[in-house]
């Protein structure tokens, strides 16, 4: 290979890379960060439980909460699910779970491991709902802190450690 074609093919990969870097970069800027949506009002939003029972977001002000986005075929999120029930039990804080999943597959799953909190069944508005609080690829387990107002006060991404919801819970003291 000649000198000049290597060089221009190096130049043309190098070109590739710096294109999809880019890309990326835009996307995640194009994402709305925490300390956008913080303080903002959690949307008003209506979902259904197993019961059939309607819920919207409205009901959940006057306390703390965390609403949690789930589903059963989540391996973070099952895991998480033993723990979140323990905080929601000892009465630390209302948890609502939002499952982006059948009913059929929520109900079955729930047999298994009975939660004490709440669980709602998503409609298909999670995914956009998700984007806005700043999770575009809508990856599970999402976890939302509202403070009592309805206000968001942090987010986080992932499975729900101690570690995790003692720093999300120290937001909210901070706010008292």
């Amino acid at each position: 290979m000649s000198s000049a074609r290597a060089q221009w093919l190096l130049l043309i990969v190098i070109a590739i890379v710096a294109g999809v870097a880019g890309w990326g970069i835009g996307r995640w800027l194009a994402a709305p960060q925490m300390a956008d949506i913080a303080a903002e009002r959690f949307p008003t939003v209506e979902w259904i439980d197993l019961e059939g029972t309607m819920h919207t977001s409205d009901d959940w002000q006057g306390s703390p909460t965390l609403v949690n986005f789930w589903a059963t075929w989540c391996a973070p999120c099952r895991r998480e699910m033993p723990y979140l029930d323990e905080l929601h039990g000892n009465g630390a804080i209302e948890i609502v779970g939002v499952a982006i999943d059948t009913p059929g597959d929520v109900e079955a799953f729930l047999e298994e491991t009975p939660v004490s909190y709440t669980i709602l069944i998503d409609d298909g508005a999670a995914m956009s709902l998700l984007a806005f609080l700043g999770n575009p690829a809508g990856a599970l387990p999402h976890s939302v802190l509202l403070d009592r107002h309805g206000a968001v006060v942090t987010t986080h991404m992932g499975e729900l450690t101690e570690a995790d919801f003692e720093r999300m819970m120290a937001m909210i003291a901070e706010d008292a």
